[in-house]
């Protein structure tokens, strides 16, 4: 079923003073065409989610980061970013995901079809499938913003393969967007390291509580380094005793370290 479809069906439901408010006829307005996408890069997105492009507009938000509204601005030209549409598309890839799992492993209990998806539709697994499409090359995003993408870059792309999820779910239905799914994600099954459980946190929890029948405890130890570029060593303890150590570029980065230095040395 397209979206059209669906959304007129869901229509139904909805009081006639709200009908206006949400014609479908009004979603178009949400996406203004920005024309910074030529006949070539067009083709090159069409060949990269395996589908025609209906209306490029879907594309061009959903390729948009925040900071590049800023390079527009003056140009007189009022662009909204993918945040929005990332929104969407962190629904639906998580839709077709749960559903894929679901009829594929019917022995997999809810944990672990929990853990599965987890892993599936975490940060860095898109970021790794956005990655390896491409992707990157179709991203808008201002100068200053492209020198800090080697800190943040995982956060953009993973955003951006996310919005465009949900621009193929706009533009050619959701059979379209499963395809592209199946196509780049769910290869992950099939990776080892994709796939290994790299919640640190989740696993000393389980072996903390077997051993000591209560979850671990995480302290900052230190913070060091300017504002803009601060290093936490983060100690993890048990029955107040210290049982890892890690840093990170933030606390829950840290904890992470701490956690997994708990699970490869005190648990071992």
């Amino acid at each position: 079923m397209a979206f059209k479809d669906w959304y007129r069906g869901l229509l139904r439901f909805l009081p006639k003073s709200m009908l206006k408010q949400f014609s479908i006829d009004e979603h178009s307005k949400n996406f203004p065409e920005l024309n910074f996408f030529d006949k070539t890069t067009r083709k090159q997105l069409e060949q990269l989610i395996g589908t025609r492009i209906n209306n490029i507009a879907h594309f061009e938000q959903a390729m948009t980061h925040r900071s590049f509204q800023q390079v527009l601005k003056p140009a007189g030209i009022e662009a909204t970013s993918n945040e929005r549409l990332e929104f969407l598309g962190d629904s639906v890839i998580g839709l077709i995901i749960s559903d894929y799992l679901f009829n594929f492993f019917p022995s997999a209990d809810e944990g672990q079809l929990t853990k599965m998806r987890s892993q599936l539709v975490n940060r860095n697994a898109l970021a790794n499938v956005a990655k390896q499409i491409g992707l990157k090359q179709f991203i808008r995003i201002s100068n200053a913003a492209a020198r800090e993408f080697d800190k943040s870059g995982d956060t953009i792309i993973s955003d951006a393969f996310e919005a465009l999820i949900a621009a193929i779910y706009f533009d050619s239905g959701i059979e379209k967007a499963v395809a592209f799914t199946y196509r780049t994600v769910i290869p992950l099954l099939e990776q080892n390291d994709a796939m290994a459980d790299n919640n640190y946190k989740s696993q000393l929890l389980e072996l903390a509580q077997g051993k000591h029948k209560q979850p671990p405890k995480y302290n900052v130890i230190s913070e060091n380094g300017p504002p803009h570029a601060k290093i936490f060593t983060v100690g993890v303890y048990s029955n107040d005793v210290l049982i890892g150590s890690g840093d990170g570029k933030n606390k829950k980065e840290a904890e992470q370290n701490a956690a997994k230095n708990a699970v490869e040395n005190f648990y071992k």
